[in-house]
């Protein structure tokens, strides 16, 4: 067999795999430089788990659902990627004391079985009961390792020294199993069959069996090793090597991956057929295929320890949804890693080891060429792994510190460069000379970006305006319009990026908005903050733009995330941190093969597909280096590759490899809920163990507040959920930021349907969605009954309040009657005997009496007053029909005297039609006025006309002669002012005015 070693470098980390055993120390000094440089170059594809990373962990689980389990140190803990929760939370009737917990294991009924110092317990749901061992019962005893077999289902169970037990999957108390060694058995593996392998904490290695015992291998190996399950010969995992049984017993090394010698408190995580674990900086990977005896081993690198530190052993367990978790039983810590290939490929630099860019391109001899803070630097054009290497410029004869800011290589393979604080010019790429390009005018220009359209012009873009760059000429032309040759308005203006569009336009982000040009006509159209609906963008400050096929154009912003505007309409479409965006500064955008964009923000690189609308955030966990990426700073490859540069230095991106279908899809979980009482004290969260409960509202509750969760945990700070709730007036989605806690507050009565979807960081729904039912229970006082009762209640009162006001108004209606009545038989009757009297005494007198003239007038006057009073007061006449009766005979004893053709024209009112006898009174006398007013004073007049009618909720009263008025004095005196006072006390308004033919008083109230 010969000696040989093959090395595969896996697209985002190298990966070393081994078919054989190497012995030669020339390989192992190569293979040792090649995992430092692996190592170093990428490292940071593990990262430190924020919550977890506290914690002194022995080992992890995840149950059905997705949640993981901790045993730590420090207790139990149920993890769903922002929270832990002890145990004594989940199963309030376990109390505290479960620290130094050793080891975790599922059932087949999904029963979490846990060992601590206390002994073993079992948990479902929220009820925990401890388990009696054989030989020690309930005493607080520490267990070692806990096993449940794949095949037969049973529970093994290493406790105390020398101790082994068995639960069967059907339940029942536990059976011992003998051991042939007096040690504790750290570590239980199962075999072909029903039986487990056992290995003590001296090393020492048993086959046990739940019926038959178990019986001590004859090899004594000097550090632990581990058996594989069905091989034959029998096959032992070291920390660096593979051993295999020999028919003496003894061991022979097969296989060897580090150089070391293997060491106790080996824990490697098994997954099936792969074993996995952590040591001297490196993720060790055995995964036996089916027919092979020997494994494929891979190594990439792990490096977890800090300068200093001892290397430490990590066991590796590897969730669902693809998630590598390495923790070390002696280390406090727990790192991360996402399982496969990765799509971001950060690329190295020698002598420079950081190193933050700008411009990048592909010089005409195939090398790339990136434009970084302190240096040019390119790489080799065959070799796209290899180290950036810096590139010498010349300027005028001396080394020149030039910071290429744009780097553009015509179609022609010249090579036109911008720099933020000098002119634009060229760089010869076989000499590394720059020349510098004239620029018109002795200010300073920024040159800033450049560009070159479908014609074949070059643009370039400064703080002073929009250039045409001649190449041939070594000079650039500042552009105006072509009719009038007017400048543009960029003078005070930084032009960002220029791109083309098809149709000969150009699309330019400049800090003063977005620009549509067609340099060929000088048409120019501009977007801003100022613009009308059809032209206005959320902000002016923006950084880069990329032109769609179909004319529109994708704008990054310093402050308000990524834009889609199209021309004519506007804004189409805005991406903000709201919406999945790890920060609102996006600094460059780019567009794959595909369509897809490729957005660099300063917290991450955005994938974003526009018709599926999904989006994807990298960042450290995939690849970057460092997530703040820089403007200017992206290029696309003929080849289909994208690179960005960042703070952290270049970055190749492959798009094809990042397919997010082939990950798994998380699902989404109610991790627990807090109901909100009015009274603090009675607040309590409840963390689910099952299908959530019909979560309803009682009067006394604030609010509701639900916990949400994925399953994706790598980084869950860029999950992103949305619900919408059915039954209420708004049902759209609405999204909830970067929060994963919702809030329910404010809500009706009634019942509802809370739906919640979620989306994970890499931009891959839930599988699932939660459809949680709400209901929301009235106040007793918004109860059916409670209204129906306060009706009642109302409406009593109501009727209460009208049988008193009706009773009053009898009241008061007998007592103007028997005023009315006092009045005209009492006093009444007085004035018509002394009337009477008078005349009687006037027909005895031979002679005129002016004394008894006056006498006589006077009392008949007071006797038709007094018959105005009876009548005002009289209940009996609080009618239409009564004042009409009264107006009658007003006119008759009045305007026929006076020679006056009278006519009373009545609309809109029912002599039966109730009237409020203080309306009644004061409309009569206002009538009674102006009917003698015209009697006395309307000179030539014939006829007199009175109308009353009600319209629309009033009442007018009309009164119209046709004589000629004798004067203002005469219809416009006392009498005039008490009719004023009479229809201001009505609330309503009086005229008299001189008519062509006559006079006319018009009063109108309110009726």
């Amino acid at each position: 067999m010969g000696h040989y070693m093959r090395v595969l470098l896996l697209p985002s980390q190298p990966v070393f795999t081994m078919s054989v055993r190497a012995h030669s120390s020339l390989r192992w000094l190569l293979v040792a430089w090649l995992l430092a440089w692996a190592t170093q170059a990428q490292a940071q594809a593990w990262q430190p788990d924020a919550v977890l990373h506290r914690l002194l962990i022995h080992q992890m689980a995840q149950d059905r659902t997705g949640l993981l389990w901790v045993a730590a140190d420090e207790g139990v803990f149920r993890y769903d990627g922002y929270d832990l929760v002890p145990l004594a939370a989940l199963a309030p009737a376990a109390g505290s004391g479960f620290d130094h917990a050793q080891a975790l294991a599922f059932d087949s009924e999904h029963r979490l079985w846990l060992g601590c110092a206390r002994g073993l317990f079992r948990l479902h749901g929220t009820r925990l009961e401890q388990l009696a061992l054989p030989k020690v019962g309930h005493r607080p005893t520490q267990i070692n390792a806990l096993l449940r077999h794949p095949r037969t289902g049973a529970l093994w169970v290493s406790y105390g020294d020398g101790l082994l037990a068995v639960f069967s999957a059907l339940g029942g108390a536990g059976r011992s199993v003998a051991l042939p060694f007096s040690d504790a058995a750290a570590w239980l593996s199962p075999a072909a069959d029903s039986a487990v392998w056992a290995v003590s904490a001296m090393h020492r290695v048993a086959y046990c069996t739940a019926a038959q015992g178990s019986r001590l291998q004859p090899y004594q190996p000097l550090g632990q090793l581990l058996p594989v399950p069905g091989t034959h010969p029998q096959l032992l995992v070291g920390t660096y090597a593979l051993h295999e049984e020999q028919p003496d017993g003894t061991l022979r090394e097969r296989l060897r991956w580090l150089p070391g010698a293997d060491e106790p408190n080996f824990r490697p995580g098994q997954q099936g057929n792969t074993w996995q674990w952590v040591a001297a900086g490196q993720l060790v990977q055995l995964q036996w295929e089916p027919g092979h005896h020997l494994p494929q081993v891979q190594l990439s690198p792990a490096a977890f320890e800090r300068a200093g530190q001892l290397p430490r052993q990590y066991a590796v367990f590897t969730d669902a949804n693809g998630l590598r978790w390495s923790t070390s039983s002696g280390q406090r810590g727990c790192y991360k890693q996402r399982v496969g290939a990765e799509s971001v490929e950060a690329l190295a630099s020698r002598p420079l080891r950081r190193y933050s860019t700008r411009a990048i391109t592909r010089l005409p001899d195939g090398r790339l060429l990136v434009g970084a803070y302190g240096a040019a630097l390119v790489q080799p054009a065959d070799s796209p792994r290899a180290a950036l290497r810096p590139l010498p410029l010349w300027e005028d004869g001396r080394p020149s510190a030039a910071i290429f800011l744009d780097v553009l290589r015509t179609r022609s393979g010249q090579v036109v460069f911008a720099e933020e604080n000098h002119p634009f010019g060229q760089l010869d790429p076989a000499t590394g000379r720059l020349r510098r390009l004239a620029m018109p005018g002795a200010t300073f220009t920024s040159s800033l970006c450049l560009q070159q359209d479908a014609a074949g012009t070059v643009w370039g873009g400064t703080n002073r305006g929009l250039f045409r760059l001649d190449l041939a000429d070594g000079r650039v032309q500042l552009y105006t319009r072509p009719a009038d040759a007017t400048p543009l308005p960029f003078a005070q203006q930084e032009i960002q990026e220029i791109v083309s569009a098809p149709g000969g336009w150009l699309w330019l982000a400049t800090s003063s908005g977005l620009y549509r040009l067609h340099p060929a006509t000088g048409r120019l159209e501009h977007y801003g903050t100022s613009e009308p609906a059809s032209h206005r963008l959320p902000t002016d400050a923006l950084l880069c733009v990329w032109a769609a096929a179909d004319g529109a154009a994708w704008v990054g912003t310093r402050d308000q995330g990524l834009l889609l505007v199209r021309p004519g309409r506007g804004l189409i479409r805005q991406l903000t941190t709201a919406t999945g965006l790890p920060s609102n500064t996006v600094a460059t955008v780019l567009a794959d093969a595909s369509g897809d964009l490729w957005c660099g923000t300063y917290a991450g690189l955005v994938h974003y597909n526009p018709l599926r609308q999904r989006l994807a955030v990298l960042n450290e966990t995939d690849g970057l280096t460092d997530a703040e990426l820089n403007r200017q700073s992206a290029w696309r490859a003929p080849d289909g590759s994208l690179y960005f540069g960042g703070v952290g230095g270049l970055h190749r991106v492959r798009p094809g490899q990042f397919a997010v279908s082939t990950l798994r899809a998380p699902r989404l979980l109610l991790a627990s809920y807090t109901q909100h009482h009015s009274r603090t004290d009675t607040v309590r969260t409840h963390f689910l163990a099952g299908a959530a409960p019909l979560f309803t509202l009682a009067p006394a509750d604030a609010f509701l507040e639900l916990n949400l969760a994925l399953t994706d945990f790598l980084a869950p700070e860029q999950a992103r959920f949305e619900y919408r709730l059915l039954g209420s007036s708004d049902t759209r989605w609405n999204p909830l930021g970067s929060t994963h806690v919702l809030a329910l507050r404010g809500l009706l009565a009634g019942r509802y349907q809370l739906e919640v979807r979620g989306v994970s960081g890499r931009g891959l729904p839930a599988q699932n969605q939660l459809r949680l039912p709400v209901v929301v229970e009235a106040v007793w006082w918004r109860q059916p009954w409670a209204w129906l009762l306060g009706a009642a209640a109302a409406g009593a009162v109501l009727y209460g309040l009208h049988r008193r006001r009706l009773a009053r108004v009898r009241r008061e209606e007998r007592l103007r009657s028997r005023i009315a009545a006092d009045l005209h038989d009492e006093v009444g009757t007085l004035l018509t005997r002394v009337s009477l009297q008078a005349e009687l005494l006037r027909q005895t007198q031979p002679e005129a009496n002016p004394t008894l003239e006056r006498l006589l007038s006077n009392s008949r006057q007071a006797a038709g007053t007094m018959r105005d009073i009876v009548w005002g007061i009289d209940a009996a006449a609080d009618s239409v029909g009564a004042l009409l009766d009264r107006m009658r005979d007003h006119l008759d004893q009045t305007a026929a005297p006076a020679g006056l053709a009278t006519e009373l024209h009545v609309r809109g009112l029912r002599d039966a039609l109730p009237l409020p006898p203080e309306l009644r009174q004061h409309l009569y006398l206002i009538f009674k006025e102006a009917v003698s007013n015209a009697a006395r004073h309307a000179r030539g007049a014939s006829r007199l006309d009175v109308t009353l009618a009600r319209e629309s909720g009033w009442l007018t009263l009309l009164v119209a002669d046709d004589g000629q008025p004798t004067g203002t004095a005469t219809r416009s005196g006392m009498g005039r002012r008490n009719m004023q006072q009479r229809a201001d006390l009505l609330g309503g308004t009086l005229t008299a005015d001189a008519q062509p033919q006559g006079f006319v008083v018009r009063l109108r109230v309110p009726f």
